[in-house]
């Protein structure tokens, strides 16, 4: 799995932003099945920002659902819950 994390970097130089969305994902996914969670949140938060730039609202409610899950299975539910409420009042 680190090869795959590693390899991310190359990746993202050479992609559009949509790529970059996929790919920040599927890395913050592989690292949670791992039970890594900081990264894990880390990934996930980069998701976020990058369809917050993109103004692409189905694509921050996604990542915004998945990053609250990750800190939910960090066992840190007041996180969860203060990411959603605040990202959701909008």
């Amino acid at each position: 799995m680190d090869i795959l994390i590693e390899g991310r970097e190359k990746l993202l130089e050479s992609c559009g932003e949509g790529d970059r969305q996929f790919l920040y994902g599927a890395a913050g996914n592989l690292c949670r099945i791992h039970e890594q969670p900081e990264k894990t949140i880390g990934f996930l938060n980069q998701c976020v920002n990058l369809a917050a730039g993109e103004k692409n609202p189905a694509l921050e409610i996604v990542a915004l659902i998945r990053l609250a899950a990750a800190y939910k299975y960090d066992d840190n539910h007041p996180e969860a819950m203060k990411r959603l409420k605040e990202n959701f009042r909008e």
